[in-house]
């Protein structure tokens, strides 16, 4: 058996009340931590559902943006088809005008060959 004396015995009582209050710390450390962790969590879990609604609500108002530009973009072709529809048009007109004038200038120099139509 291993002597021991009261000396050895008072030592090892101190470090054993010395490790008890390290655990005691320890745990108690653990339990901040975990307190700490535990709200980051619910901070961060909050943070990413809004950004989920933001992301949610920027796509549908770019799908809503989409359709009005599109709705723009079908009317302004459709102008442009408007448009090219009534510069043939004018073309026409221009060109029935121009012939029309060419035939009264041929009436004014020689009336014989020129007939008039009751319509």
């Amino acid at each position: 058996m291993v002597k021991t004396t009261q000396r050895d015995i008072r030592t090892m009582k101190r470090n054993v009340s010395k490790l008890r209050k390290e655990s005691v710390q320890t745990s108690r450390n653990a339990a901040v931590f975990i307190k700490k962790v535990f709200s980051a969590r619910t901070a961060y879990i909050k943070k990413h559902h809004c950004v989920q609604m933001e992301n949610k609500i920027l796509l549908k108002s770019l799908k809503n943006f989409n359709k009005i530009c599109n709705q723009q973009k079908m009317m302004l072709a459709k102008q442009n088809r408007d448009i090219d529809q009534l510069q043939r048009s004018a073309n026409e007109l221009k060109r029935l005008k121009n012939a029309l004038q060419s035939i009264r200038v041929r009436k004014r120099r020689n009336p014989a060959l020129y007939r008039e139509a009751d319509i």
